[in-house]
């Protein structure tokens, strides 16, 4: 498992330097078993930010019960279209 704390996917240098980008897409997926992700991101994110829920958004349950996968390529294509311009 990576440690995003550690390895961050970007420095925040870089990240503040880039806030205001426009083919740049900050994506909050925090996500909370109580449910409470979207309200925590109501009370604060980074500017500009969009919320998608790890749980209801980005993952799936296959035919087996197997749940949290990371959404099927068409899938991931959809929300990346629809969503997101671009992702670092």
């Amino acid at each position: 498992m990576i440690d995003f704390s550690a390895h961050p996917l970007v420095e925040t240098a870089w990240l503040a330097a880039h806030l205001s980008d426009a083919d740049v897409r900050i994506v909050d997926a925090r996500w909370r078993g109580d449910g409470t992700s979207r309200e925590l991101y109501q009370h604060g994110h980074l500017p500009g930010a969009i919320h998608l829920d790890w749980y209801h958004d980005l993952s799936w349950t296959d035919a087996r019960g197997v749940r949290n996968l990371l959404l099927p390529p068409e899938c991931g294509r959809y929300v990346k279209k629809h969503v997101l311009v671009r992702v670092y």
